[in-house]
């Protein structure tokens, strides 16, 4: 059938901005052009060849007007989207769709195929693939018909440096929100003693001219190196972790596993150094190419002219990919400053206060004799056949040094002949790294090899031994466009991870005891420059291997054990997997489940959800997108389980996963060998979305698709450390627009139009400029114009110019950003209204989480994608609204934590850098007595948010030092007058998650707690967790 319904229905040009097809279109485009706030011209090619469809040819130009569909009901009211039982696919007894069904969206009569039902409502868009969403005639209530807002205004002229926003007769005060006042960050000279800066040097951003940045556009400074470099994002993030590192307030051992986090994050910093490598077959034997130059650990010290050519070809490749320059000299110091910051505390601060406690890493000649023996027995049986001594001389060239390990060079006199010889060990990988002597003493793992070496040289004479640590450039780029179609990916990723064990060297490390002479022959063999050598003051390299000490079992030195619960509506089903394991679809046909970690479990949620369809008799089709599944994973097991049990599984495995390559090429193989269909996406672009859908065979007859459509990774490790969100719903469009999405990745489809959900990279970015037009679009009109985002980062330009613009429109925008911002804010006349906050603390925050005030419709998304340029362009990604009302309510709970917290929240300030109060301010909580009319006017509104002032607040007279501040006990009270749900029991529980009272007691354990503790504790349970890296691999 047509777009336009067969010509039941007459073409309707409004705009949807929630992701429904428009009928008029077949993909609906932003409002307006780019200098009216809307988003790309139409017509326009998104990347990738995946274009947007051009406007009806003839006729009237499309109408600008700016709707949501199904937020709204006939008098203005957000809608409810129950799904009750009745609503599913009805399907003829040979399996085809139903002939005529009521449309369970749109309360219409469909006729046969899926397409619009001439209203505007929600309908397949007359595409005819996938399954229709009609069903029983009590399904979703009807759409009322849109509300219309005109067309946009041009844009408002820039800001003067006055407290408001527009001129009071051009734009009335905002109804909800307290009065907006200009931003003062940085802080004065005055005063910034009274606040933490990160990062505390000012050669993150390049010297700016008074002015410089005033006179570009907002497309100039959208793109404008004088602002970001995702280097120098990076590093700034990790300042902020170290500052973690540095807080006296926070427990000992929680300090020193934030050291580690540091260490984790610069090693992958450093993997990824250099980017995409070119091949180079000139070495390739087989002439197959797969052996990948460039080499650069084969000069040997004979000074061949072969060794010598590859280490001279490895530093050209190297300064042309990364040549010397300002930037990278700056670089190279901010990263000093980091290691020396992080080594300092280390040894003069946390190991010091650590051994108070008892908690200590101890040298060899410290062990007792029965501790001794011990150690050399376990060297005997675990390390000593690891062990492989490489010398160097006419016949042993310099080995092949592997990225981040630990090595050691070890010089050895012959006492017969007196020659002296270097040799190198690589000290086996084992773990835990620090071997534990007892509970609380460790012993690292090259100190037993270095003790031992007599037994691996005999009668040789050991002189001296120093450790080092070298980090390839191991990132894998694929570059999938080059295949033909007899290539197999699978097979050139195996051949790819092999090349890393080559790839060019990006940092040598070394202790300050090696001597310089032996720093300059190791930096020489490995082409590296006196600039990527890093000389430690610490004694332990890599110091992300260190992390079980961080869990030794001092209660007291950690913070509170946080164990997952199972969601409320969840609870009890596990019981139930044997004798009725598809109870869990009843739940979800209820009403829509948000999940939230880690405060709710994997295992009792997602991982529940999977064996519940493996097991269950009526499901018929699973299907999954596996991008990070972590070792072990049983969500794996449980794919395999439904396979051999007869049903369809397919699953998407993304073999171009950072770092995860080989895992995931391993689940690959393991999950086709069962039965399994398995794919690998498509072509140029990286499946990031987190999807997961079952079709089941109902008890009434037809079929219904389930989804989980979540922010974070299917892993149940990362689920206990990272704040991800999951929502588990039945909603016939989303449902319907999931199982398009696996068409098209599983299949061979250029799909377009979706439903409900926003689809990068083919409408997702060009949705969001739409909304965000429409904000400044109602701010323009004197309505209400509110945005937030949690995202991981921001640096698509397209988005951060439409958000200059609707802050000189008046849009109130609060983003909460973890890591990389591309966006200025509190830049006068531009960036007044828009405030960028990131917490960092005990869990890595994940989640994406949009809202739009959309006048008063209120719209919210929860979405796999960053607002960065390669998740939007570069990867197939997913985001979801949210229409259940008791969701938004958590939503809008989760997100005002975030707005009001001033224990763990950074804010960043006009010249780039980022600010912390020293002790907590006043903004915490509820607005403040001046501000309780603004606040009244906010409840009116129906926005739920409460926007604290842009300006200095004194510190409350009663707090001292900070370590005695209690976080309100709701902060959320005023915010949530609805009725209660069962699902809100935990939002107390939640709030201590993510806000964490994990300040230092006021009173300790004493040594029996200890004892207890270790005593009632086994290994398994106090095994250290993967570390919380802020890079890419957290995505």
């Amino acid at each position: 059938m047509d777009a336009d319904g067969g010509g039941a229905a007459a073409v309707d040009d409004r705009v949807d901005l929630s992701g429904a097809v428009s009928p008029g279109h077949g993909n609906s485009l932003p409002v307006g052009d780019a200098d009216a706030g809307g988003g790309k011209k139409q017509g326009a090619k998104s990347k990738k060849g995946l274009a947007v469809l051009p406007p009806p040819s003839g006729g009237e130009p499309p109408k600008a007007e700016v709707y949501i569909s199904g937020v709204t009901t006939a008098d203005g009211s957000p809608s409810p989207t129950p799904h009750p039982e009745g609503t599913y696919f009805p399907m003829h007894p040979g399996g085809a769709p139903a002939a005529d069904s009521v449309d369970s969206v749109s309360g219409n009569v469909t006729g046969g195929g899926c397409g619009s039902d001439g209203g505007g409502n929600l309908g397949d868009g007359g595409d005819g693939d996938g399954f229709c969403v009609g069903g029983g005639g009590d399904g979703d209530a009807p759409l009322p018909p849109p509300p219309v807002t005109p067309p946009l205004p041009p844009p408002a002229p820039p800001l003067s440096s006055a407290s408001s926003p527009l001129p009071a007769e051009d734009h009335p005060p905002l109804s909800f929100g307290v009065p907006v006042t200009t931003a003062v960050l940085p802080p004065p000279a005055d005063q910034r003693h009274r606040y933490q800066v990160c990062p505390p040097s000012n050669h993150y951003t390049p010297p700016v001219a008074p002015g410089q940045l005033e006179a570009l556009s907002n497309e100039e400074l959208s793109s404008s190196d004088l602002v970001f470099s995702k280097e120098f994002a990076e590093l700034s993030f990790n300042s902020r972790v170290l500052a973690l590192a540095l807080d006296d307030k926070l427990p000992l051992l929680e300090r020193f596993k934030f050291c580690c986090i540091v260490s984790a994050n610069l090693d992958e910093h450093f993997a990824k150094r250099l980017g995409n490598i070119p091949r180079d077959d000139s070495d390739d034997e087989d002439g197959d190419g797969a052996t990948a130059a460039p080499a650069v650990s084969s000069a040997a010290s004979s000074g061949s002219a072969n060794s010598l050519s590859k280490a001279t070809a490895a530093l050209r490749l190297r300064r042309r990919i990364r040549p010397r320059s300002q930037f990278e000299s700056d670089l190279a110091d901010a990263v000093r400053s980091i290691v020396n910051v992080q080594h300092e505390v280390l040894t003069e601060t946390l190991l010091p206060a650590l051994r108070g406690h008892g908690i200590e890493l101890i040298p060899y000649e410290a062990l007792t004799p029965a501790q001794g023996a011990s150690m050399t027995a376990y060297f005997r049986r675990s390390l000593f056949p690891l062990l492989t001594p490489m010398s160097v001389d006419q016949t042993h060239p310099f080995p092949l040094l592997q990225s981040h390990g630990i090595y050691l060079l070890v010089v050895l006199l012959n006492p017969e002949s007196g020659v002296t010889r270097r040799v190198y060990f690589r000290v086996p990988a084992v773990k835990p790294r620090l071997l534990p002597v007892t509970p609380l003493q460790f012993l690292p793992v090259e100190q037993l090899v270095v003790a031992h070496l007599p037994l691996v040289c005999e009668g040789m004479t050991i002189l001296r031994w120093y450790a080092f640590r070298v980090t390839r450039n191991t990132k894998l780029v694929v570059d999938d466009t080059l295949f033909g179609e007899s290539d197999n990916l699978l097979d050139y990723v195996w051949e790819e991870v092999h090349r890393r064990r080559s790839a060019p060297a990006t940092r040598l490390e070394v202790t300050s005891t090696m001597p310089m002479a032996d720093v300059a022959r190791l930096a020489a063999e490995l082409a590296l420059d006196t600039s990527d050598v890093y000389t430690l003051p610490g004694p332990l390299l890599g110091l992300a291997d260190c992390m079980s000490m961080a869990f030794a079992p001092v209660p007291h030195l950690q913070h509170p054990p946080h164990e997952p619960v199972t969601p409320p509506r969840f609870r009890g089903l596990e019981d139930k997997l044997q004798s009725d394991p598809g109870r869990i679809f009843s739940v979800i046909r209820k009403a829509d489940v948000l999940v939230q970690y880690p405060a709710h479990s994997f295992t009792g949620s997602a991982l529940l959800f999977l064996r519940a369809a493996a097991r269950d008799p009526r499901v018929r089709v699973i299907k999954q997108v596996l991008y990070r599944g972590g070792s072990h994973s049983p969500l794996v097991s449980s794919l395999i389980r439904a396979a051999k049990s007869g049903k369809e599984v397919t699953v998407l495995v993304e073999l171009k996963a950072s770092f995860d390559e080989v895992q995931n090429s391993e689940y690959a193989r393991r999950l086709q060998r069962a039965g399994c269909n398995v794919s690998y996406g498509l072509v140029g672009l990286k499946t990031h979305c987190k999807t997961m859908v079952v079709v089941r065979e109902e008890e009434a007859g037809g079929l219904r698709a389930y989804v989980n459509v979540a922010t974070g990774n299917f892993n149940p490790t990362t689920a206990k450390l990272y704040t991800d969100m999951a929502l588990f719903t039945c909603a016939p469009a989303i449902a319907a627009d999931v199982l398009d999405l696996f068409n098209a990745l599983t299949g061979y489809s250029r799909k377009r139009n979706y439903r409900r959900l926003l689809v990068a990279p083919v409408s997702m970015l060009d949705r969001i400029v739409a909304l965000i037009a429409a904000e400044a679009a109602h701010a323009r009109a004197g309505r209400p114009a509110r945005i937030i985002a949690q995202i991981n980062g921001l640096t698509e330009p397209e988005i951060i110019r439409h958000l200059y613009a609707a802050s000189q429109a008046g849009v109130i925008i609060d983003l909460i950003i973890r890591g990389p911002c591309r966006l200025r804010p509190g830049l006068p006349g531009r960036s007044e209204n828009i405030r960028v906050f990131s917490w960092v603390g005990r869990f890595l925050q994940h989640r994406r989480v949009f809202y739009f005030s959309a006048g008063g419709n209120d719209l919210y998304f929860i979405s796999s994608a960053d607002w960065r340029s390669r998740n939007l362009n570069d990867r197939i990604e997913v985001a979801t609204p949210v229409d259940d009302s008791r969701i938004k309510r958590k939503l809008r709970k989760a997100l005002n934590f975030f707005l009001n917290d001033r224990l763990h929240t950074w804010q960043l300030a006009s010249d780039g850098r980022y600010y912390m109060p020293r002790v907590p301010l006043t903004t915490v909580g509820p607005p403040v007595a001046d501000e309780a009319s603004s606040a009244s006017t906010a409840a009116a509104a129906g926005t739920g948010f409460a926007r604290p002032p842009l300006r200095f607040e004194q510190a409350p007279s009663s707090v001292g030092g900070g370590s005695s501040y209690a976080h309100p006990a709701d902060a959320f009270e005023e915010f949530d007058e609805e009725e209660d749900d069962e699902d809100d029991d935990d939002d107390d529980a939640l709030a201590a998650v993510e806000g964490g009272s994990w300040r230092v007691p006021a009173a300790v354990p004493g040594q029996a707690a200890v004892a207890d503790y270790v005593r009632n504790n086994s290994a398994p349970e106090r095994r250290a967790l993967s570390p919380i890296s802020g890079g890419d691999t957290s995505s």
